[in-house]
């Protein structure tokens, strides 16, 4: 194993300090030319002066295929932004190359106030319960201007951030609301929601879970024979000593497509996408963990169904992650091999996608962004064989910044858990 450096790693600090101060600048040099473009534009846009004001910025990325700098803006009044109010601007040479515009016409006119009538805290319990849920204690951990920060541990798994904005409504007219998010304790639903700040009344409700549902006996085909539980495996005899992961390697997608096979790591991780490997968050060589998590996903099984700390696979110094399936068996024998699969292919599609542009910069799923901008710690929390359901998958991608969730549930039939899919030969629709 690599030694680490601790000279090396305060250097490395001192680096990423400079990169923060200089994004900070370029940021703000950002929003100046996107200040005046809409200043010296508002007119062709019918935008009133107020209207453009104090745009918000959120967020800044490159663009690998357009050769330009993306900012997103949000509009603002009396410091309160507009919920949903996004506004693209591709920056190129010190100036606003294009722009897709979110900004409302003469907002002042159409607002109903900027004073709330209730508060931070009585949204939250309104929100609680919409959904049936009783919030019990509510605490505050931060709150600053118009943005707080709850604790509500008998309704979210996650802590509640609570802002101030206006809600467009049917009518076109927008209403002071605190806009929440509450994850809820069983990770079903992720609820994005707007409190009326006058009324407490609902006005809009999201869910950030993207759920994946099959239904019950959906392409069974007649001979009702279970293909993943047909035949024995037919993967090689494990490797002794070998960093690498034994899974269902691309392009198979489960154990229909093929059998098992183990992957060397060096094979496995895309350098450029993955620089210090996937057991790895500080920045510096050599692994943190030797069991299933790294920069970009925490793997472990949630057979209990709780989110709690589940089990997850050792690999060991050599992180040799080497759990045949050894088909056909329960699902119950082989959860080290299958959260291994989940850690391997969540780390897949990192690097796959990360030359593509879903970079740290973009919004992407790290721990660490080694000193790119954009938030970090929102590493994928993936739970294998997850108990509090069946026949499904959801993915809980919360904003920047927040740790997403994945649950993969064990698939059954009406004959019970040993027949995960059936099919035979026929074509399927």
């Amino acid at each position: 194993s690599i030694k680490k450096n601790p000279s090396m790693k305060k250097l490395l600090l001192v680096f990423l300090g400079g990169l923060f101060s200089i994004n900070a600048a370029l940021a703000q040099d950002d929003l100046n030319i996107i200040k005046d473009y809409l200043s010296s534009q508002r007119s062709a846009l019918n935008l009133t002066q107020e209207d453009v004001n104090s745009p918000v910025l959120k967020s800044t990325s490159y663009s690998k295929s357009m050769h330009v700098q993306m900012a997103y803006v949000n509009q603002s009044l009396a410091g309160i932004e507009v919920h949903n109010s996004t506004s693209r601007f591709a920056i190129k040479d010190q100036q606003v190359y294009s722009a897709r515009l979110g900004f409302v016409s003469n907002l002042a006119s159409k607002i109903n106030t900027t004073s709330p009538s209730i508060g931070a805290q009585s949204a939250v319990l309104k929100a609680a319960q919409s959904f049936g849920l009783s919030a019990g204690n509510i605490e505050e951990l931060s709150g600053q201007g118009n943005t707080y920060v709850f604790r509500a541990a008998d309704v979210s798994q996650n802590d509640i951030p609570v802002q101030l904005v206006f809600q467009k409504t049917q009518d076109e007219q927008y209403r002071l609301a605190w806009d929440l998010s509450i994850y809820l304790l069983d990770a079903t639903h992720y609820y994005s929601v707007r409190v009326d700040a006058q009324s407490g009344a609902i006005l809009d409700t999201h869910d950030w879970v993207l759920h994946c549902d099959f239904g019950q006996g959906s392409h069974e085909h007649s001979s009702g024979e279970s293909v993943l539980f047909g035949a024995e495996s037919t993967a090689i005899a494990p490797v002794a000593g070998a960093a690498g992961y034994r899974v269902f390697p691309i392009p198979f997608s489960s154990p229909i497509d093929g059998t098992d096979e183990f992957i060397f790591e060096s094979d496995a991780v895309d350098a450029a996408s993955s620089p210090f490997g996937w057991h790895d968050t500080d920045g510096t060589a050599g692994a943190e963990y030797t069991y299933t998590r790294g920069n970009n996903v925490y793997a472990q099984e949630d057979i209990d169904g709780n989110n709690g700390n589940g089990a997850s696979p050792e690999g060991g110094t050599g992180l040799t992650f080497d759990f045949p399936y050894n088909l056909p068996q329960d699902p119950s024998n082989f959860t080290d091999a299958a959260t291994v699969n989940l850690f391997y292919w969540n780390n897949l599609i990192h690097d796959f996608t990360y030359p593509y542009g879903f970079d740290e910069e973009s919004g992407n799923f790290q721990e660490n962004n080694y000193g790119n901008p954009g938030n970090g710690s929102d590493s994928v929390n993936a739970d294998a064989q997850d108990g509090s359901g069946t026949n499904n998958a959801n993915f809980a991608t919360p904003p920047d910044g927040a740790n997403p969730r994945m649950q993969m549930f064990i698939w059954t039939s009406s004959s019970g858990p040993i027949n995960l899919l059936t099919i035979n030969n026929g074509t399927l629709a």
